[in-house]
């Protein structure tokens, strides 16, 4: 039996678009039924994307984006069936460690409020009122890069 293999791939929107459009189709369109005039937007062509490749298939990515010493992270999904196994922890941790790479000092996300423990378990710091985005409640948060 071979070892199972982890990968992640930092791309650009033109060089990975056929990957990214499955995957974000997938849990935020027909999982989670975000409008898809919602999903995609302009800020896709001036982020970099991270794609989390587990035995060679995609399973999950996110949308980094930059300005000055903050990272944007946006669109952060796992596919269903590799949820709960730990591969949206991975993905995190090595978004934090291009943001430690890219002297980045500190990480912004506007969460689902279903997914705001498993942020904060990383150290994410909830801030403001919960607030709805295409009818999900949402939350904003922070981590300090230290």
């Amino acid at each position: 039996m071979t070892p199972a293999t982890l990968k992640f791939k930092l791309s650009d929107w033109s060089n990975s678009k056929n990957i990214l459009v499955p995957l974000r189709k997938s849990v935020f369109i027909e999982e989670q039924l975000v409008p898809e005039e919602l999903e995609w937007d302009d800020w896709d062509n001036k982020a970099e994307h991270i794609i989390i490749i587990f035995n060679g298939t995609p399973i999950g990515c996110a949308r980094l984006i930059f300005i000055d010493k903050i990272m944007r992270l946006e669109r952060m999904a796992i596919i269903r069936s590799k949820r709960y196994q730990g591969f949206g922890s991975r993905l995190l941790f090595e978004i934090i460690r291009i943001a430690r790479n890219k002297k980045i000092k500190k990480i912004n996300i506007s969460a689902q409020l279903q997914a705001m423990f498993f942020y904060q378990k990383i150290g994410f710091i909830a801030e403001g009122e919960i607030y709805n985005d295409a009818e999900i409640k949402h939350i904003k948060m922070t981590l300090i890069i230290r």
